[in-house]
């Protein structure tokens, strides 16, 4: 990374009928046509996941 570039880490949720893939490439596509960050690390996880999660 540069201090040229911008990006982005984040995390979504997947709602309950929708594909991963599809949300992943919305993600991408909405960071960069509104905000050009062209650098995104997104981690998608089902809607119970963080329900479930036990801390360690």
């Amino acid at each position: 990374m540069t201090s040229v570039v911008n990006a982005l880490s984040v995390h979504a949720v997947l709602s309950k009928g929708k594909k991963y893939e599809d949300v992943l490439a919305r993600v991408h596509e909405h960071c960069l046509d509104n905000f050009k960050i062209s650098h995104v690390t997104a981690q998608v996880e089902p809607l119970d996941f963080a329900e479930n999660q036990t801390h360690l």
